[in-house]
């Protein structure tokens, strides 16, 4: 019959940490979380990118005194697609009670596309929606 020993795992000298390591992963992490702020405020910031655009105010409806629906019509004047920040004010004689509202449109706009966005825009002040004169879109 054969003997069997039991005997001790080898394990050898213990691990040292590489001394560098500190120095390399720092850097690391600070250009990770440096990429993923930049792609973040990237994402949203501005238009999503194409154009530039065209809006203009084709239609306004009176909802109630203090809401005014509004219909732009935006173009994509550019040469790629893109989803433009289209910024639509409303107010009164001689530019009284402005009220904005900020829309985008629900999918891209393809390069010489020209969609309709509607929007209802709170209005401040005591003069109400029915006595707006002045409307206005403009993209970022």
């Amino acid at each position: 019959m054969a003997t069997v020993s039991k005997q001790a795992p080898v394990t050898g000298p213990p691990q040292k940490k590489h001394p560098h390591r500190r120095r390399i992963l720092v850097p690391v992490i600070l250009l990770s979380v440096l990429a993923i702020l930049i792609i973040i405020v990237a994402a949203a910031s501005g238009s999503g990118g194409g154009g530039p655009y065209r809006a203009r105010v084709t239609g306004h409806t009176v909802l109630n005194p203090a809401l005014v629906a509004v219909q732009v019509q935006v173009t994509n004047t550019g040469k790629t697609a893109g989803t433009p920040e289209i910024t639509i004010t409303v107010s009164g004689p001689r530019g009284a009670n402005p009220s904005t509202d900020v829309v985008t449109p629900r999918s891209p706009i393809r390069a010489g596309q020209t969609v309709v966005v509607n929007d209802a825009i709170t209005v401040t002040g005591n003069q109400g929606a029915a006595h707006l004169t002045q409307f206005s879109a403009s993209t970022g």
